[in-house]
């Protein structure tokens, strides 16, 4: 399923239990699209890593209070066996898939954990677009200040399993002891995977990326996707 961090729910698990230490999730994807597709718009590539561990732990940045899962048999994005780009529902990617998953997954979060949407200081969703998040989030009460730090489509495109998990470590960067963080993944398929986390202490920017940014022609990249042969 694309854009979930369940790794990292499945590690924390682990490590609540005792059966290790320390766990490493890792989110990682270079997203796919037919050239031409409208998917090929947002597609982009990143990866991002979290450390779970106790948080007695003297480095420990921030806690996990809380995960659930929603799922359902949503079709709405697939590939099949021998084929080179995956297929979507388009319209219906929207609704039934990530808009109606995102809704129910913060209903469940708030009536589970008994938390008000206002009492969340950040919330990052799934991001396959720069449209798509700001409206769920609209639609479950959610502010723009509340999505702003962990908002990255904007520059770095859809990067699928990587994507929620960049904008948590974006969050993680700026957020301060105390605060409230709303992580919710989507997966086509379909469902979504919830995280309520508590800033155990202020964020840590990391280090500055210093190189270059390099743009490509549209033939260059179709070379460097594999789509073009030189």
């Amino acid at each position: 399923m694309l854009g979930h961090p369940l790794p990292a729910g499945l590690r924390d698990l682990f490590v609540r239990s005792g059966q290790i230490e320390f766990g490493l999730a890792i989110g990682a994807d270079a997203a796919q699209s037919k050239p031409g597709d409208a998917l090929e718009y947002t597609a982009g590539a990143g990866a991002a890593a979290l450390l779970l561990g106790p948080a007695e732990h003297k480095n420990a940045l921030c806690r996990v209070e809380s995960t659930l899962s929603f799922t359902t048999d949503t079709p709405d994005f697939w590939r099949a066996a021998g084929e080179p780009y995956p297929r979507h529902a388009g319209r219906f990617t929207g609704e039934p898939g990530y808009f109606h998953h995102i809704r129910e997954t913060v209903r469940a979060v708030v009536e589970r954990c008994g938390v008000q949407l206002s009492e969340i200081d950040h919330a990052v969703f799934h991001m396959p677009n720069a449209k798509f998040p700001m409206r769920a989030a609209k639609e479950c009460g959610i502010t723009e200040k509340q999505m702003r730090a962990g908002f990255v489509v904007s520059s770095i495109g859809n990067t699928y399993s990587a994507c929620a998990l960049i904008g948590l470590a974006s969050v993680l960067e700026k957020a301060k002891s105390g605060e409230r963080i709303l992580l919710v993944s989507y997966g086509s398929g379909a469902g979504c995977d919830a995280f309520l986390l508590t800033m155990l202490k202020d964020g840590r920017p990391l280090p500055a990326d210093e190189r270059e940014r390099t743009y490509l022609k549209y033939d260059e990249y179709l070379e460097h996707v594999g789509a073009l042969f030189a």
